[in-house]
């Protein structure tokens, strides 16, 4: 799988410990196996170092592996307040939807990177972590339905 990271003046590592940035690169294809569509691997990628990396406050200085909880979510706080940017001197807020999508790449690195033992997984319980065990209870499924029943699961529900 291509990786699509542009590593202009992003940092690798920092005392043989690996960045953000790095352990990103170093994991990407186990971060963007879900990410099939050649796009959405572009996009996610623009996504990182567009967004999260420059959001994320001292990144090029520090290894992965001294972030805090508190570090990320003030790098969502600042992609929220750096909005999409304006349209016609309009400023344009993120939809709650995308800066979720946000939280979903920072954790999908620090989850791998964590089970990789580059850092220990800071998020796990957090807004950021998605998971099913994390789920809200009485909150939105996130069980996905098929479209159609077989012909002899169909039979079942109406016997």
């Amino acid at each position: 799988m291509e990786n699509y990271l542009n590593p202009v003046g992003w940092i690798y590592s920092i005392d043989d410990q690996l960045t953000f940035y790095g352990a990103l690169d170093t994991y990407y294809e186990e971060c963007s196996r879900r990410w099939r569509a050649v796009e959405t691997r572009q996009q996610y990628a623009r996504d990182y170092t567009e967004r999260i990396l420059p959001a994320l406050e001292g990144h090029n200085e520090r290894p992965l592996r001294e972030f805090t909880c508190e570090d990320f979510q003030r790098a969502i706080e600042r992609i929220r307040q750096q909005g999409r940017g304006r349209a016609g001197g309009k400023f344009m807020e993120y939809a709650e939807s995308t800066i979720q999508h946000f939280r979903y790449l920072i954790h999908i690195v620090v989850s791998v990177a964590a089970q990789h033992g580059v850092c220990d997984d800071v998020l796990w319980g957090s807004q950021f972590d998605l998971s099913e065990h994390n789920a809200v209870p009485n909150g939105p499924s996130r069980t996905r339905l098929k479209r159609s029943l077989t012909m002899d699961q169909e039979i079942a529900v109406w016997n």
